[in-house]
Order: structure tokens, then C-alpha cells, then sequence
């Protein structure tokens, strides 16, 4: 799939793994982008591919400070 297509609004969902519905959510505070194709919304696939790259870190971020708290505190041992 070429990096530059457009995706649906379905379409975009299911590749990030979201309802449509938080989809829009997303697209109303400004996290990603679409254009519009008449009535319909369309999502730049380079674009997803980046949020959820973006989104993916940031988690791998939030579980390794998790798990340092927890190492601090006792409760966990690697």
C-alpha cells in the first residue's frame, strides 16, 4: 500500500485500531488530519502510519516509567 493513499474513515479506523467515532475525536483536537472528498473524509496513510508510531512510543514510554515506580517501591523485580 502506498504511503501517500487515502484512507476512508472505516478505513483509518480499523488501521489505527479505533471506532470512527474516536476517530473524529481525534481529528477535533487536532491529533491527525483528513481532507475532504465531497462529504466524505479522507485520512493521508503516511500520516496514521506516524500518529500511531507517535501513540506506540509514548506507551513503550509510560510502561518502562511504570515499571521503574514499581521497581522503586519493591513491588516488582525484573
Amino acid at each position: 500500500m502506498p504511503t501517500s493513499e487515502e484512507l476512508t474513515c472505516r478505513q483509518a479506523a480499523d488501521f489505527l485500531g479505533v471506532s470512527p467515532a474516536y476517530l473524529i475525536s481525534l481529528l477535533e483536537t487536532g491529533e491527525i488530519t483528513s481532507t475532504t472528498v465531497g462529504t466524505h473524509r479522507r485520512f493521508r496513510l503516511d500520516e496514521l502510519q506516524a500518529y500511531r508510531e507517535e501513540r506506540s512510543g509514548m506507551r513503550q514510554r509510560v510502561l518502562a516509567d511504570l515499571t521503574a515506580d514499581a521497581q522503586d517501591m519493591g513491588i516488582y523485580d525484573a
